[in-house]
């Protein structure tokens, strides 16, 4: 519409269009039809005329008949310059019509161009939308019929591993809440490295499989606890084997008092690597030597 070429209109074109359009008798045809000719007032797009400011501008004879001094002349005189601008806001007027029928005699083919266009374009569009329709039934045909029962395949056969994962999870946890528990039985036998070995591998676990459960956060704090006991206890339960086998009556029957809990108390020491065992009992032995020696001098 902008790339088209206006189009020289005559005002006898323009009366053909627009019968009801009056023609301008008063000024020069070539300046019959200027918009600059109307006050710029009147192109205001907010003119109001409920302001004392524009009601004087554009009734500047308003003043003289509210006058309570205005005469039969002055009142008179009023009617006539009424009358005048009645003539020429007709006449602006006639001016404005003008141009609005120019502009639509210009625009006119373009109008219509784009009325035709936005048929066809309509016609276009409503048969875009029937094959849109058409395609979108056969994506969902092919959705129900061929994806979903595959989707849902994938999904059952993930929920089932993420279920067997949960429950073997659980399952540790099961077993690793009863560890203190197994713990304290495997002391009270006494087992000393089975138990150091349960709580070695239960803190692998907890480190491995079980990071990030609340429930399990001081387990390990409480387990290497454990383990610093059971070393204690394993030092002075050997140091009072050893002051009770070496401070009993020999025998022939008996070579080895209680060697079970002997066994199990050195490997337990093995376990953990405190060597320093065989220090105690030799220091031990020596305290018993002097003793014997000391008792058999005295007598």
């Amino acid at each position: 519409m902008n790339a088209s070429s206006p189009k020289s209109t005559s005002h006898n074109e323009l009366l053909q269009h627009f019968p009801n359009l009056k023609a301008v008798r008063s000024l020069d045809k070539n300046q019959q039809f200027d918009v600059s000719n109307i006050p710029k007032i009147f192109l205001q797009p907010n003119l109001d005329l409920s302001k004392e400011e524009n009601f004087n501008a554009v009734y500047p004879f308003s003043k003289e008949t509210m006058s309570p001094i205005a005469g039969r002349d002055i009142v008179k005189s009023t009617q006539n310059s009424g009358k005048l601008l009645q003539e020429k806001l007709s006449h602006y007027l006639d001016m404005v019509e003008v141009q609005i029928a120019q502009q639509v005699a210009q625009k006119s083919d373009a109008f219509f161009h784009a009325m035709t266009s936005h048929d066809a374009l309509m016609e276009q569009l409503t048969q875009t939308i029937t094959v849109v329709k058409a395609l979108r039934e056969k994506v969902h045909h092919i959705d129900n019929t061929l994806v979903k029962k595959s989707l849902d395949v994938l999904r059952l056969e993930r929920r089932q591993c993420n279920y067997n994962a949960v429950y073997e999870k659980i399952k540790i946890m099961a077993t690793v809440h009863q560890t203190q528990p197994t713990i304290q039985l495997l002391l009270s036998a006494p087992d000393y490295v089975a138990a150091l070995d349960l709580i070695s591998t239960t803190q692998e676990i907890i480190v491995e499989e079980l990071t990030g459960i609340q429930s399990f956060r001081h387990l390990g704090s409480q387990l290497l606890e454990m383990e610093r006991l059971i070393d204690k206890m394993l030092s002075t339960e050997f140091e009072r084997y050893a002051t009770a086998d070496l401070n009993r009556p020999l025998t022939q029957d008996q070579h080895v008092l209680e060697g079970d809990k002997l066994v199990s108390i050195i490997f337990g020491m093995l376990r953990e690597k405190h060597f320093q065992f065989i220090d105690m009992y030799k220091e031990e032995a020596f305290t018993t030597i002097k003793a014997i020696v000391k008792q058999v001098g005295m007598k």
